[in-house]
């Protein structure tokens, strides 16, 4: 902060002192920013986003879920006689619309929300794993050149999605997302113990299941990192 003395000599009557405060800006130590924490103003519109990103989870769950199954020939009858068809689909979609309905309490604070927005976007992953890997019977088959990669989950595009939509601190992101995108090699890995999916040996496991996830967490973290200065 400064300041400017100026003196009326001119006219030979009493001195004036004008003070100026110089537009200093604000100090280092307050435009710091940490990685595991965001203002309030931020949280207030991760809040308002969560809504939004929990009722778009709840729609595109049914419409790419149970709806596909539903229209098929005979579609309705195998998917309520076979409990792991609805059930994870149910549960997620309910989910999402319980957090719509609880985000949108005035009485918490918006952190709190931030942080079972979190929750959610962690138990939702897993819901949707539940929903792709049951009774694998083979990896994709690329004809003469063999098995290949099952492909990416719609895990990934959901953490993608919840990343940039939701403005989180960089680091409880990547948190979230880490164990988010883990519902994936998780939820094969209980499905091969129960004996409703194929093993597989260790590389195609990681390849499959793995190695591609750790690249959505870099992704992750730059998007988040942008989203949150910006």
């Amino acid at each position: 902060m400064g300041f400017l003395r100026s003196s009326d000599t001119a006219t030979g009557a009493d001195s004036k002192a004008t003070l100026l405060v110089a537009d200093g800006g604000s100090s280092a130590s307050s435009r710091r920013t940490s990685s595991w924490s965001m203002p309030v103003d931020l949280l207030e519109e991760s809040v308002r986003r969560l809504r939004v990103v929990a009722g778009i989870y709840a729609l595109a769950f049914f419409l790419a879920g149970p709806l596909v199954t539903v229209l098929s020939p005979g579609g309705a009858k195998l998917l309520f006689s076979v409990p792991v068809l609805w059930v994870p689909a149910a549960v997620s979609i309910a989910g999402a619309l319980l957090m719509v309905a609880w985000a949108s309490q005035p009485n918490l604070s918006p952190r709190l929300k931030v942080h079972v927005g979190l929750v959610f976007e962690i138990l939702g992953s897993f819901g949707i794993a539940a929903a792709e890997y049951h009774h694998i019977a083979a990896p994709i088959s690329y004809g003469q050149f063999g098995y290949g990669s099952f492909g990416m989950s719609w895990v990934s595009v959901w953490v993608l999605f919840f990343s940039i939509i939701v403005p989180t601190a960089p680091m409880i992101g990547l948190v979230a997302a880490a164990l988010s995108v883990a519902a994936v090699p998780t939820t094969y890995a209980i499905g091969v113990a129960l004996g409703s999916n194929v093993p597989l040996d260790p590389s195609s496991f990681f390849f499959s299941l793995v190695f591609p996830y750790c690249v959505i967490l870099m992704m992750v973290y730059a998007s988040g990192r942008v989203v949150y200065h910006l």
